[in-house]
């Protein structure tokens, strides 16, 4: 489930919607997985550390990331249909 979400938080980036929103999204979809999962204390400190990452230390993801093709919008569009 957290690949999901950063998925979906590199094409945020990738399309420059804002560090501050994609970095909440992120989070939320972290905390949401973590909450589903089986060991739920154990995903809840991975989810947490991740969202840290991101907001301390994107930036320069963010900012590179408009510059970087897209590895993922295939693999979305998939996802997408399976859906």
């Amino acid at each position: 489930m957290f690949n999901e979400c950063c998925i979906v938080h590199d094409t945020c980036y990738a399309d420059q919607l804002g560090k501050g929103n994609c970095d909440d999204q992120f989070c939320e979809c972290m905390n949401i997985a973590a909450s589903k999962a089986k060991q739920i204390s154990d995903c809840q400190m991975k989810a947490f550390a991740a969202c840290m990452a991101v907001q301390m230390f994107g930036s320069s993801s963010y900012e590179e990331a408009v510059r970087k093709p897209r590895k993922y919008s295939l693999y979305i569009s998939h996802f997408a249909l399976l859906i």
